[in-house]
């Protein structure tokens, strides 16, 4: 007899990861050369971190709204319309020609986002049974990590061929296909729910949850980090190393390239060793690549540590979303869930750049990845802490 597919209704999974890729691979080719075009409209490092955060301040307010609004309505029309107007959202690029432009744009493609990824990881979620949650969304993420790993390759090349403007259309086409190709074959999700009721304190009892706090401050705390790193890295590698936007591109995309390799095996260690163990690790192999960018500086140097700090981030996240995942499906609030989690990621996007442009101010470049070792430092005590009170129970 067959065994049974650890991803639910195939089908559906393979519709999911496609529309994720994609959008994400339009996301990512600007990731690369935002700063540097900012820099280039006048922008100083504060303001650079204002317009990366600005794109998590839209996500981080209006996810939780649109992850309870997801557990009442169908999911399919939150992917199709958010797809539509991130696709809108990117031809404001062209129009704007100031910092403020700029912060506007990427605030309205915040609130696009949030109706894409946390609902199509719910989806995922309902889709799968527990036991089979560590490996099920460790394999969606992949869609993730590759989207974001072969779009600052495409953007830099793009840029360097033809100019920043053909990188901001190639946004827009991918987003409007994953768009289109969602609208087609995507089915719906379940009936309506109502009458409408926005229990926000079924919302925050989830969160009081010690495992999903947990998971929560270190999802944040990390996320921060690489904030910090998407915002000032390619101006580290251009400004001081002198790398050109497709080097720059290939530094930023082997972060989430190894962190998308490594989500099937880690999220299979999850659903059958040491909990504990897991994360440890991660936090170790990620501290080895913070360290590396403290030392030399060399696009081999940047390369292999941003790979190495992309491996341990990697490791955490199918464990972070299978706890989550696992406690929201027993309530029956799947969107709420991943809801949480993405915003602890869009709150550590909002705050980590803005950390970090003080940290260049007052320190430079090393500053930033000082203070990241320390913020992913804090994420791993603080689960250790929890673990030794024994506040999580058995961990799923």
């Amino acid at each position: 007899m067959k065994a049974p597919s650890p991803f639910g209704n195939r089908r559906i999974f393979g519709i999911l990861f496609f529309v994720v890729l994609i959008t994400t691979m339009g996301a990512g080719i600007v990731a690369p050369l935002l700063p540097v075009y900012a820099q280039g409209l006048g922008a100083g490092n504060l303001e650079i971190g204002a317009i990366f955060a600005s794109f998590s301040l839209g996500r981080t307010i209006f996810v939780p709204i649109f992850g309870i609004l997801s557990d009442i309505f169908q999911k399919r029309w939150f992917i199709i319309i958010g797809l539509a107007l991130y696709s809108v959202v990117s031809l404001l690029y062209f129009i704007s020609t100031g910092v403020k432009g700029l912060i506007l744009t990427r605030l309205s493609q915040g609130i696009a986002s949030a109706m894409v990824l946390p609902v199509a990881q719910a989806y995922v979620v309902d889709l799968v049974k527990k036991e089979k949650m560590g490996t099920a969304l460790g394999a969606f993420n992949i869609a993730l990590y590759l989207g974001l790993s072969l779009g600052p390759i495409l953007g830099g090349t793009l840029n360097d061929r033809y100019g920043v403007g053909a990188s901001f259309i190639a946004m827009g086409v991918f987003t409007l296909s994953a768009m289109v190709f969602a609208s087609i074959m995507l089915p719906s999700h379940g009936e309506f729910k109502g009458p409408l009721s926005l229990d926000y304190k079924a919302y925050f009892a989830m969160i009081r949850i010690p495992k999903v706090f947990s998971s929560v401050f270190i999802r944040f705390n990390y996320t921060a980090s690489v904030g910090m790193l998407w915002a000032f890295l390619p101006l580290y590698a251009q400004n001081e190393v002198h790398l050109t936007s497709a080097q720059t591109g290939l530094v930023v995309m082997v972060n989430v390239l190894v962190a998308g390799l490594i989500q099937i095996p880690a999220g299979w260690l999850w659903d059958r060793v040491e909990k504990d163990l897991v994360l440890l690790l991660s936090f170790l192999v990620t501290a080895c690549g913070l360290l590396g960018f403290l030392t030399q500086a060399s696009f081999l140097s940047l390369f292999v540590s941003n790979g190495v700090f992309g491996l341990g981030g990697g490791m955490a996240m199918p464990a972070l979303m299978a706890m989550v995942g696992s406690e929201s499906k027993r309530s029956g609030m799947t969107g709420s869930g991943m809801g949480i989690l993405t915003f602890a990621h869009g709150l550590g996007m909002l705050i980590g750049p803005i950390m970090g442009a003080w940290a260049l101010d007052g320190f430079g470049f090393k500053g930033i990845f000082g203070s990241a070792l320390v913020l992913t430092s804090f994420g791993v005590i603080f689960w250790m802490m929890g673990r030794s009170r024994g506040s999580y129970g058995d961990t799923p």
